[in-house]
């Protein structure tokens, strides 16, 4: 008998975390996707969040720069993946949530949709993408851990990893 226990380990969700320089801000291009040939998950140094493939779309400050990463500092991101929504801190601290700060739009219901990529994709890009382009930035430190992280252990990555 053969059980696969790879979909329980995401469960709960995953977190992405990884310190980022960015020397200007663009509106589209991205420091990382997460594509599997369908569907593609991506984050951008202007705080743009989003989501385009099975089950719907989110967009999250695709039109302002809210939460724009400061530039020429690094910035520790990290980004919760949730069955229901997500959460992005900065420095170890919530900067924002599917329901707060975040300019939210979209049809995406299920964010298990989302999570999934993390079991199909065979792509996760740095410094390339096929859609619009790559951002220019310096990443280091890149962390993916197959359960989020608490606000307690987002702001301890922080101390302990401090540039």
């Amino acid at each position: 008998c053969s059980t696969d226990y790879t979909a329980l380990l995401i469960a709960n969700g995953v977190s992405i975390s990884m310190w980022i320089n960015p020397p200007v801000l663009n509106w589209w291009d991205q420091i990382f996707v997460l594509n599997d040939g369908t569907s593609k998950f991506w984050f951008n140094a202007i705080g743009y969040l989003g989501y385009n493939g099975t089950g719907g779309f989110f967009d999250c400050h695709n039109n302002n720069a809210d939460n724009a990463l400061a530039v020429g500092s690094w910035t520790l991101v990290t980004i919760n993946i949730l069955p229901n929504g997500f959460e992005v801190y900065y420095n170890g601290t919530l900067k924002f949530d599917k329901d707060n700060n975040a300019a939210y739009a979209g049809d995406l219901a299920d964010f298990n949709n989302v999570l999934n990529m993390f079991l199909t994709s065979n792509n996760f890009f740095f410094g390339y993408e096929s859609w619009w382009r790559a951002a220019p930035a310096l990443i280091d430190d890149v962390y993916l851990c197959a359960s989020p992280l608490s606000a307690l252990q987002a702001a301890a990555l922080y101390n302990a990893t401090k540039k």
